[in-house]
């Protein structure tokens, strides 16, 4: 409950807050920008490696090599890049393709929090969230960022995928629910967690 309330609060208040101090992980003071400033660095190398992968694929075999390359290597390249940076990382929508990808309660939430920030005429861009919350008696710092959807994404993701990619996902992904997007959509959100010293 006392997590619940937290979230909250902070769905009420900018995402970004600069001026909070907490204890680190390494026992000593550290900004919150601090902690901010790694996620976002630890998602600028996920995202990077993702697409370098995803577009190495699309050169050698199209949209479907694509789709099976999501498929396999999707989530060891997410463990491998969360290992490296120290924190968790991964990646939810609301329409997600992979059930690993399905938001939690709160991850949920915040995804709904980006959707109306959006509709209001908020840049994708700008549609970030972090917050320290207290969760079976841990510090968590959560963020979470807003992936926009670009042309890339259209050949799997978007409203006119061809047959053979439509074949593809039927296969590997019998419950899909990822397609439809527009170019400048939500497509779904990085999330970063880490667990915080007392």
């Amino acid at each position: 409950m006392r997590t619940l309330m937290l979230i909250a609060i902070v769905l009420l208040i900018p995402p970004l807050f600069a001026t909070q101090v907490m204890a680190g992980t390494d026992g000593n003071t550290m900004d919150q920008q601090a902690l901010i400033a790694q996620a976002r660095t630890a998602i600028k190398v996920y995202a990077k490696s993702l697409k370098t992968a995803l577009v190495e694929a699309i050169h050698e075999g199209g949209a479907v090599a694509a789709i099976s390359l999501c498929h396999t290597e999707a989530m060891p390249i997410t463990q491998r890049i969360s290992a490296e940076q120290g924190l968790h990382l991964s990646r939810v929508s609301l329409k997600y393709r992979n059930p690993h990808n399905a938001p939690n309660k709160w991850q949920r939430d915040i995804m709904k929090h980006f959707a109306a920030r959006k509709a209001q005429g908020e840049l994708i861009g700008q549609l970030r969230y972090a917050a320290v919350v207290k969760q079976n008696g841990q510090r968590q710092f959560r963020y979470v960022q807003a992936i926009p959807t670009q042309a890339v994404c259209l050949r799997c993701h978007g409203k006119h995928i061809s047959p053979e990619v439509k074949r593809k996902l039927g296969q590997l992904y019998p419950h899909d629910r990822a397609s439809g997007f527009d170019l400048g959509d939500i497509r779904g959100a990085f999330v970063v967690t880490k667990i915080l010293r007392p």
